[in-house]
């Protein structure tokens, strides 16, 4: 029964081998009796014998789709087995390549010309654009100038003294005097103009100023001002130093600096700034203490030409005064022959500064002027 059954088989194996290879010689395969692994059997679903090697080509259930290249690869080895090759290379890599040469060539043709005189309109406005000057910006609070703390803390003594002194109620009255008769100029020289008084104090110096449509007090102890009784004036008052001060250019009609420019940081930043945001044909009114020294409060001691430096930035003087100052001056006597400090009543108290005499002493610069 075991050998009928092998026979048998045989029998089948070659049939099929005949079949498969047309005119070729008959094939002789070596059949195991044994029962298939699984491979095998789902190999025989696809109508494979259960040999090694089979030279008939895949059915469609076991034939991936080759990937492109594979495809021109198996195209350019069937051109070259049929003759039908050009110069080695297969039809479809030469419409492939013809294709790819179109393609760039007309990406090419969209390209504008560079050609010399076309370069250089191209890039004359980037030129331009890169070169064109910064706008001008809105100047910030002061950040690059430190004030002195001890200075800061002798003016504060003296204000808080001075506000001991008059029992808390600082008077501001005598202040329109200043910025009226010691500069000839009428009271209605300010109606309707923009007013800053810089290095101002606590006393609140432009509150007389009614008729003027800004009021603004520039000084680096704007807010300790408030302790003394400032933040009931009725007028602005900014924190930030004269060398720095943030408003834009060209912001004041009138700027007054009243015994406040030998207080400074820096006098030079100082005048700069003045010069900065008082708008042409503005108005700037100066008194200045000239001291034989400098002292804690007043650190900063100038020449009696002190107004050439504000001519040179744009200033035209006006009037101009040099006057003596205590002790040689006398101011009127506070009681049992005790004379007081004349201060900045001495542009218009003291007599004219006597250059001929050596004796070193201060004494009092007063200008008026205008800006060009």
């Amino acid at each position: 029964g075991r050998l009928a059954r092998f026979q048998k088989s045989r029998s089948r194996a070659d049939t099929e081998t005949q079949r498969g290879n047309g005119d070729r010689a008959k094939e002789t395969h070596r059949v195991d009796a044994r029962p298939s692994p699984p491979a095998a059997r789902w190999y025989r679903v696809c109508r494979f014998a259960s040999r090694p090697v089979s030279r008939r080509p895949l059915p469609p259930c076991l034939n991936p789709q080759p990937h492109l290249f594979a495809k021109l690869s198996s195209s350019t080895m069937q051109a070259r087995r049929k003759g039908r090759s050009f110069g080695g290379t297969s039809p479809t890599l030469l419409v492939v390549g013809a294709v790819v040469v179109f393609v760039f060539g007309f990406t090419l043709g969209r390209i504008p010309s560079q050609d010399p005189d076309n370069m250089a309109a191209d890039l004359a406005p980037k030129a331009v654009e890169k070169n064109q000057p910064a706008q001008p910006c809105v100047p910030q609070p002061c950040v690059t100038i430190e004030e002195d703390p001890v200075k800061q803390r002798c003016e504060m003594d003296y204000w808080e003294a001075v506000s001991k002194r008059e029992h808390g109620t600082m008077s501001n009255s005598h202040y329109m005097k200043i910025y009226t008769d010691f500069f000839g100029i009428d009271a209605t020289f300010y109606d309707g103009k923009k007013f800053l008084d810089v290095g101002c104090g606590p006393r609140g110096s432009l509150e007389w100023a009614k008729t003027s449509v800004e009021r603004v007090c520039v000084d680096p102890l704007a807010r300790k001002y408030g302790l003394l009784g400032a933040d009931a004036h009725d007028m602005v008052y900014v924190q930030a130093g004269v060398e720095e001060m943030p408003f834009p250019d060209n912001s004041f009609d009138v700027i007054a600096s009243i015994n406040n420019l030998d207080h400074v940081t820096n006098a030079d930043m100082a005048m700069d700034e003045l010069a900065r945001v008082l708008r042409p044909g503005g108005t700037l009114l100066l008194i200045v203490e000239v001291h034989a020294r400098p002292t804690m409060c007043e650190p900063r001691t100038f020449a009696w030409t002190l107004t050439d430096q504000l001519v040179a930035r744009g200033f035209v003087v006006e009037k101009e005064w040099h006057t003596e100052t205590s002790p040689k001056c006398k101011c009127g006597p506070t009681g049992r022959g005790v004379y007081q400090t004349c201060g900045t009543n001495s542009v218009v108290s003291c007599d004219t500064f006597d250059v001929s005499d050596p004796t070193p002493r201060d004494g009092f610069i007063g200008a008026r002027l205008t800006k060009a």
